[in-house]
């Protein structure tokens, strides 16, 4: 996972785009995720079905562990940031509140655009 997104993020700061669309080519969103789990079952049974469900859930959890607002990474950044500032509670709740809400819906938006990309890629697998 943190290769991937070393490679990723490398690429994507380079601004290179033959670069930056041989990284992104082998991207899914969660419908690529399920056809191939689908291709996975079918072919070998259910053990590398359960390693590739494993891989997902630690995936997700690096994913999330990454200090981006409205992501649990984000959440024990800020207690860190409140405890050595001494914020007070209302005021570091608001900026909290109002950065996560912001956040939430940046990343609602991208699942929305990657779930479309994948319908339009994926849909000529099927």
């Amino acid at each position: 996972s943190f290769q991937t997104l070393g490679r990723l993020f490398g690429s994507l700061l380079s601004f290179d785009k033959k670069s930056i669309d041989a990284q992104t080519k082998n991207l899914t969103g969660p419908v690529g995720a399920i056809k191939i789990g689908e291709l996975i079952y079918q072919a070998w049974w259910w053990i590398q079905f359960l390693i590739f469900g494993a891989m997902i859930s630690l995936s997700l959890a690096v994913f999330n562990i990454l200090p981006i607002p409205a992501l649990d990474g984000w959440r024990l950044l800020w207690v860190i940031i409140q405890t050595i500032g001494r914020f007070k509670p209302e005021r570091y709740f608001t900026i909290e509140n109002t950065i996560n809400i912001i956040f939430f819906i940046v990343l609602m938006g991208l699942w929305v655009i990657i779930l479309f990309r994948d319908l339009s890629t994926i849909r000529w697998l099927f």
